[in-house]
């Protein structure tokens, strides 16, 4: 069985080489797991991930949207099935997710661009590439992973700070104590269906 450590490295090693549709596959599923452990469930269910990106907003926008409050963001211009106004968090899970694991991949109107903005369009959505480096952030300073393991020479950057992965497997503290020491304006994105129209 690949583990989430594992995951981790595979989709590290993605990113490296602009697979970032690869790097995803393994991120959604060690999402999955760390959702099943952290809320100690027998299986991984869709309330249960979602609500681990909202437990883990903070450090989400931290790493990825830096000034902008996506626990209250609504993306009206992405609907999805059911829902004309989703948010961030259920873009992750219905798009990203649900794609990767029970369709074809993610669909070509949901995007990873080099800007570090969030670009909209009627029904197209960029994401900063960096976003993906949040959600690794998530799954490395969860509690719930604190006795996975990695390759020592793998690491990650919030900022100037630099985190040997090995040595922050679970330690959330040291990432929260970074978010803590910041007063960022954090302004709440409301786009409303059919605002493109």
């Amino acid at each position: 069985m690949i583990t989430v450590g594992e995951r981790v490295k595979y989709a590290i090693d993605e990113v490296g080489a602009d697979r970032f549709e690869l790097a995803m596959n393994h991120i959604v599923i060690a999402l999955d797991i760390t959702a099943k452990r952290h809320y100690k469930k027998i299986k991984s269910g869709r309330s249960d991930y979602k609500k681990l990106i909202k437990d883990y907003s903070w450090l989400l926008e931290m790493m990825s949207f830096f000034g902008i409050n996506i626990e209250e963001s609504i993306f009206g211009n992405y609907p999805i099935e059911g829902n004309n106004e989703p948010t961030l968090m259920d873009l992750i899970y219905h798009v990203l997710r649900c794609s990767i694991v029970h369709d074809e991949g993610i669909p070509s109107n949901f995007l990873f661009g080099d800007s570090d903005h969030i670009q909209l369009w009627n029904g197209k959505i960029v994401f900063p590439k960096k976003m993906i480096w949040g959600l690794l952030a998530i799954i490395i300073f969860c509690p719930c992973n604190k006795n996975e393991q990695i390759h020592p020479d793998y690491w990650l950057k919030i900022f100037e700070h630099k985190f040997i992965i090995n040595n922050y497997w679970g330690n959330e503290s040291a990432a929260r104590a970074i978010y803590d020491s910041l007063e960022p304006i954090r302004v709440i994105l409301k786009i409303p269906y059919g605002h493109f129209v």
